[in-house]
């Protein structure tokens, strides 16, 4: 949570940022914004979810590990409230 306000890079980053989350693609509408680390390294699969909201698309590339117990609903419910926005 935060009180800043929030553009579209800073929200990926925040995104990005996460536990479980390697690196993050936001797009709303024609815009396109990128945070992490993307970068397979030695790992030669890497999961990727993918987020949906009306034009409000996040794709996250997941750790090894993958998400932790509440951080899907967390990205969830901010792709939702940007989707309601008039971004």
């Amino acid at each position: 949570m935060t009180d800043d306000s929030l553009d579209l890079p800073a929200i990926v980053r925040h995104c990005a940022a996460l536990p479980g989350v390697k690196a993050c693609v936001l797009r709303v509408g024609a815009d396109e914004e990128k945070s992490g680390e993307f970068s397979n390294g030695d790992d030669p699969i890497s999961h990727i979810q993918t987020i949906r909201a009306g034009d409000v698309i996040l794709r996250v590339l997941l750790s090894p590990r993958g998400f932790i117990p509440g951080v899907r609903e967390r990205l969830a419910h901010a792709v939702e409230t940007m989707a309601s926005c008039d971004l």
